[in-house]
């Protein structure tokens, strides 16, 4: 699933924000930034929004993959780096469970990540390079490359 509102999934999870403000802050620290998508994004780890969510599985993954993207780009990881670790880190999952993905599709370029996934950290990322995560409007950040 692609969001076309993401704020509509957010639920009790941390505003964009938030994400965008953690990100803010460990810019310039690799330590920071690696630990914090590894150890903090993971599901269940305290940067997941999905178990807050108020959505469906499914709505609340595409939440996730989104402000994942919106705190990569805020810490000036490159949108190659943060694909390349969520699909390092889905190839991880799927290792301890193979039908992590059953009936999506994959990404041609990340191959652990369903497309729907890489286009949701996309959309995050190219938003808060754009401005748009902070304002109370969402405007033109949809499909912005």
């Amino acid at each position: 699933m692609v969001l076309q509102n993401p704020r509509q999934f957010q639920g009790r999870a941390l505003p964009l924000s938030a994400y965008a403000a953690a990100g803010h802050a460990a810019k310039g620290n690799p330590l920071n930034i690696t630990l914090d998508g590894t150890m903090s994004f993971p599901a269940g780890d305290y940067l997941d929004p999905q178990p807050l969510g108020s959505a469906d599985a499914y709505q609340n993954q595409a939440y996730g993959n989104y402000t994942f993207g919106v705190y990569m780009q805020a810490a000036g990881v490159s949108l190659s780096t943060a694909l390349s670790g969520a699909n390092a880190y889905a190839a991880t999952r799927k290792m301890f469970n193979p039908l992590q993905y059953a009936n999506q599709t994959m990404d041609p370029n990340c191959p652990s990540l369903p497309t729907a996934s890489v286009t949701n950290i996309t959309n995050g990322f190219n938003a808060q390079a754009g401005g748009f995560t902070c304002q109370n409007q969402l405007r033109g950040w949809a499909g912005r490359a």
